[in-house]
């Protein structure tokens, strides 16, 4: 894993990317979804970021992801749209941003989980989780 951690190192002096929070857990009481950003900070130009550090190949859910991350996500600032940014950490200690564009990402996954959530509901499929696991789970990070 060491070009992996040397890559992000080097994405972090270079870009000058600040983080605010770590892996810090969050849940969507409304849309009743959990996850967990990798950072959440500021760019040197004073915008809000969201970042995911990647390790494989680019992939358009990246879009979806960082989209449910930003609808679930506080803001950190009043400033308005956060900037959502994948860092795929490669191999050979270098990185690439992929700065992600789809204003609709989030939407776009809220809908998707609304459907996914309308289906549970009316039976049109059965949830196989451990469902008192998952509920302390839930409880725990709406607890924190």
């Amino acid at each position: 894993i060491e070009p992996y951690v040397r890559a992000g190192v080097l994405f972090l002096r270079e870009s000058g990317w600040k983080p605010v929070k770590i892996e810090c857990a969050g849940f969507h009481p409304i849309y009743q979804y959990a996850g967990c950003p990798d950072g959440v900070g500021f760019w040197p130009d004073g915008q809000p970021g969201l970042l995911d550090w990647k390790t494989g190949d680019p992939c358009d859910w990246w879009e979806i992801q960082t989209g449910a991350y930003d609808e679930m996500e506080p803001r950190l600032s009043p400033n308005g749209a956060r900037r959502r940014t994948c860092v795929q950490l490669k191999k050979n200690g270098k990185y690439e941003t992929h700065h992600m564009k789809d204003v609709n990402a989030g939407r776009l996954f809220l809908a998707a989980n609304a459907v996914h959530q309308w289906g549970l509901d009316h039976g049109v499929y059965k949830d196989e989780r451990d469902k008192p696991a998952a509920d302390a789970v839930l409880g725990a990070v709406v607890a924190a």
